[in-house]
């Protein structure tokens, strides 16, 4: 949403014909961007592992993310400690951890 909400309304089929075109675009939106915006950004991002029941209401970007690491497969016992530590990243921080 933050990238489309800063070119909705532009024509971009000049300027973005590979990949890379929109890696730039996408960096250079991010990089005129205000602390707050980019804060924003970041803490827009879903915290790893979720419940597994929450796994289902991710992208399939996310939920491919969490399993690739293995988050899946976790215990029961194992998520709570994770999530205690993604608890303390984020109030160290202010934004989640993201892999």
């Amino acid at each position: 949403e933050f990238y489309a909400e800063h070119v909705e309304g532009k024509d971009t089929s000049a300027t973005i014909t590979n990949v890379r075109d929109l890696f730039q675009s996408m960096s250079s939106i991010v990089d005129k961007s205000s602390n707050q915006q980019k804060m924003d950004l970041l803490c827009a991002h879903p915290d790893l592992c979720a419940k597994i029941d929450a796994l289902k209401k991710l992208t399939k970007s996310s939920q491919e993310e969490q399993s690739s690491a293995g988050l899946d497969t976790l215990t029961d016992e194992q998520r709570d400690q994770f999530s205690k530590m993604n608890s303390g990243y984020r109030e160290k921080f202010g934004f989640p951890f993201i892999l």
